[in-house]
């Protein structure tokens, strides 16, 4: 039995360049890796123009205008032979704050998250914090009270839903899909955080960064064992910022400019979080 898993994310939190990088891991083999390609996909054309930006250190741009269809590829677990069906939807990432921000799905995507057996779902380490932590305002106040002049008065921006904290989104998306009349069931959920290479300079593991700088996110997942079972992984797809790093990735052999920190992860092998998330036992 094929097991589905839907690859999510908000705009611009790394998962064109994710699949491009994992897909070029799996076809040179430059690496070992837990997973392997079963067959081709039926967009071809679409991935290898994603492999071959990724390769010539181009930035691989987001799905830009409205499309409803589907990338997805096969792939297979040597140690177990399990195979899973991996599917990321090549649309505007818009599609996934729909939930919150409308209060409406696009059916193609409710229907492929309900179904998922698993999901992995993508944050970006360059995307500050949503929040106003309680000390920060208590520091606010606090320089008021000392005489520190008051900011100039503005204009207060006028409430626009596409602003709302990508957090939100990503809560309302997961309870979506466990909400009435469906019947919750336990999933696993591999957490990617990607930007790594910018987020590793902390000295904080992939884990406690997320419960540091997501707590939103984190704290929903801790009080939800029921329907989650969480790993967290730091992924660097691309290796540096481009285009800054673009000489020295260049000089690299693809495979290798890579990066995962993460359980049971080898340093370039980008499937581990896919494998893991395929393990059927709850």
């Amino acid at each position: 039995m094929t097991i589905r898993q839907v690859l999510a994310g908000i705009p611009d939190s790394g998962k064109s360049t994710f699949i491009a990088a994992l897909r070029n891991c799996l076809v040179s083999k430059e690496v070992e890796t837990a997973l392997e390609l079963v067959g081709f996909s039926e967009n071809e054309s679409h991935l290898n123009k994603l492999e071959e930006k990724w390769i010539a250190c181009e930035q691989v741009e987001r799905t830009k205008g409205s499309t409803s269809s589907w990338v997805s590829f096969h792939v297979r677990e040597k140690a177990s032979g399990a195979e899973s069906e991996l599917l990321l939807p090549d649309l505007l990432g818009e599609a996934f704050k729909q939930p919150l921000t409308t209060g409406q799905c696009r059916r193609s995507v409710y229907d492929a998250m309900v179904a998922a057996d698993g999901m992995i779902l993508f944050t970006n380490a360059a995307r500050g914090h949503d929040d106003l932590m309680i000390n920060e305002v208590g520091d606010l106040l606090d320089a008021l009270d000392d005489g520190t002049p008051a900011p100039a008065a503005s204009d207060p921006k006028k409430f626009d839903a596409e602003d709302m904290p990508e957090e939100s989104n990503l809560v309302e998306l997961l309870q979506m899909i466990n909400r009435r009349p469906l019947v919750p069931r336990k999933r696993r959920l591999a957490v990617i955080i990607s930007a790594w290479d910018i987020a590793e300079t902390l000295g904080l593991l992939p884990d406690k960064w997320f419960r540091e700088h997501r707590p939103m996110l984190a704290q929903f997942l801790e009080h939800n064992t029921a329907l989650w079972k969480v790993q967290v992984y730091g992924v660097s797809a691309q290796g540096g910022v481009l285009p800054r790093d673009r000489a020295t990735l260049q000089s690299m052999r693809p495979s290798l400019k890579t990066k995962i920190v993460g359980p049971n992860a080898a340093p370039h092998d980008l499937s581990a979080p896919i494998c893991w998330a395929m393990a059927r036992d709850g």
